[in-house]
């Protein structure tokens, strides 16, 4: 994500980043990196489920869900997808990696 901040750097500023996960892996030199860049980051760590079940307090604007959907499958990934779509406005997902994907996209090209 730092990667997409910078990037995206001058025109976004001013950003509230908050990253989910079920371990606070945020180190203080990003944490500084991000600041640098006029962005100002939280780490809430927690199961996403959970997550989900917690009031909503504002909706954000965009969310990126990197590298765990993969987790997830039937009516829990339909329920999580739902609870995410519920808190943004926009929704942005790594493309798939596999075998699979590539010859689909090689397909369609």
């Amino acid at each position: 994500m730092l990667a997409v901040a910078r990037s995206l750097r001058p025109r976004w500023s001013g950003v509230e980043l908050t990253l989910l996960d079920r371990v606070d892996l945020l180190a203080d030199d990003t944490r500084e990196a991000y600041r640098r860049l006029g962005w100002d980051v939280r780490s809430q760590c927690m199961d996403v489920m959970n997550w989900l079940r917690m009031d909503a307090e504002a909706p954000y604007d965009l969310a990126i869900a990197s590298l765990f959907l993969h987790h997830f499958e039937g009516p829990t990934l339909e329920s999580l997808l739902r609870g995410i779509a519920s808190r943004q406005r926009l929704h942005c997902q790594r493309p798939r990696r596999d075998r699979s994907a590539a010859s689909q996209r090689s397909a369609s090209d």
